[in-house]
């Protein structure tokens, strides 16, 4: 009987610590609040393949050791990364379609999806993008520098008289007197990418600021057929995303074959400090 009760207690204890593996499993190793984005097969190619984003995407599995050791960096990553890369993950415990997909061999792995759309090669019609395997180190300033300097920059700052005599969209102008553009203005083209067109003027450009009223930099302004809208306020990625949203050309709505869920499926950057540039205030701009 003391074998029998010994015995009972022992499956008692393996069957609890079962389910509580498998609920961990389940999971996932990031919360619903986490900037790190969760993908899966209903989601990934409306999110990933059919936006002008790019992509850091983790493919892991919860119970993997590396992946736990992974989790901080890929987080801080994602919570510097915020509003300029997406950052994601996806649990191949549950995705395992996508997995194989992307012929993940093993755990964890950092693919970078690109902003460029091309042909599907598995089923024509339906958006991809090239998976590219990134290979760097796995802290976070390495894998924020690496995403930095894959950001496509769609501002123009040269030919300004065509940019500004072109009205096959409203133009987004910053004056500023910055001679790089910053990753946040690279990523609000991006995201406004084929619904406005974004530049960049030179505060010391005498001529554009006296024709366009701007008296300090830096400043943003709305070109329309209507005239020019001025941006007051302090600038952040929220405020000037919903400035900008209402002279934006309207998002087209996704087809049917675009929605449907059909699982698709470099260089390594030295690992110096990160340079991204946080909006707190206007001189992020100047």
């Amino acid at each position: 009987f003391f074998l029998f009760h010994m015995f009972s207690r022992s499956l008692v204890a393996l069957s609890i610590l079962f389910v509580f593996s498998v609920s961990v499993s389940a999971a996932g190793l990031y919360s619903p609040s986490s900037n790190v984005i969760q993908l899966t097969k209903e989601n990934f190619v409306a999110e990933v393949f059919d936006s002008p984003h790019i992509w850091m995407v983790e493919f892991y599995a919860p119970w993997c050791g590396h992946c736990k050791k992974l989790t901080p960096a890929w987080e801080a990553a994602a919570t510097n990364l915020k509003g300029i890369v997406k950052v994601a993950a996806v649990n191949c415990d549950e995705d395992r379609e996508l997995a194989g997909m992307f012929d993940v061999k093993g755990f964890p792995t950092i693919i970078f999806f690109g902003s460029e759309q091309v042909p599907n090669p598995h089923q024509k019609g339906l958006p991809w993008k090239n998976p590219e395997p990134y290979q760097g180190q796995r802290t976070a300033s390495a894998i924020a520098n690496y995403a930095t300097s894959r950001l496509p920059n769609f501002v123009v700052t040269k030919n300004l008289d065509s940019f500004f005599s072109d009205s096959s969209l409203n133009r987004v102008a910053l004056f500023t007197d910055k001679k790089k553009t910053s990753n946040i203005y690279k990523a609000l083209a991006i995201e406004f990418k084929d619904r406005l067109a974004f530049g960049q003027v030179s505060g010391s450009n005498k001529e554009l600021m006296s024709k366009y009223d701007i008296e300090s930099v830096p400043t943003f302004v709305v070109i329309d057929k209507e005239g020019t809208h001025k941006f007051e306020g302090k600038p952040s990625l929220e405020s000037l995303t919903a400035f900008f949203e209402p002279y934006a050309k309207p998002l087209e709505k996704k087809t049917n074959s675009r929605q449907r869920q059909q699982t698709q499926q470099s260089e390594p950057e030295p690992d110096r400090p990160a340079e991204l540039i946080e909006i707190s205030d206007e001189s992020s701009f100047q």
